[in-house]
């Protein structure tokens, strides 16, 4: 799996706080680390919440490996709320994330993508004990193409 972010420190990696508008899925102060199953699908979920249409300069992705006797807790679409792709996501959304991590039931969270139907995101658990055991790969740079924006401007320009 993919993780992506702005800077090329593998401590970052132990998790961010949540943002309810960036990060629907944990309340906010619950930190845990967002991935996707790809590239690709990493690269639109940080797009999809681009401020001023700006590209971010520096973004790097590191890959995640987990070991396959850890499990793995997958949430389907019809244990979410009502209405869980709008954004901000509901409340309740933000539960199922912040008890996840707080039970500390698996390392891995898998989850519906709210941007690309049919995709899926995984939540990891830093404060998990077997969050060691994660093979964590080394920082690879990520370029977004200018035409990303450009796009985007078009598309959302008011008439």
């Amino acid at each position: 799996m993919a993780h992506l972010q702005g800077r090329a420190r593998r401590d970052s990696l132990h998790g961010r706080r949540s943002n309810p508008l960036r990060r629907p899925l944990a309340h906010p102060g619950t930190r845990v680390v967002y991935c996707s199953e790809s590239r690709a699908l990493a690269a639109l979920e940080q797009l999809v919440h681009l401020h001023r249409n700006r590209l971010p300069p520096h973004f790097v992705c590191f890959w995640v490996e987990i070991p396959d006797d850890l499990a793995i807790r997958q949430v389907r679409i019809e244990d979410l709320p009502p209405e869980w792709r709008r954004q901000p996501g509901p409340p309740e959304l933000r539960d199922i994330g912040t008890h996840w991590v707080e039970t500390g039931e698996t390392i891995v969270l898998e989850v519906p993508s709210t941007a690309v139907p049919g995709e899926h995101n995984f939540l990891l658990n830093p404060r998990h004990p077997d969050f060691g055991r994660l093979t964590i790969g080394d920082p690879e740079p990520l370029a977004f193409d200018e035409r990303l924006v450009r796009r985007t401007r078009i598309v959302t320009k008011k008439t």
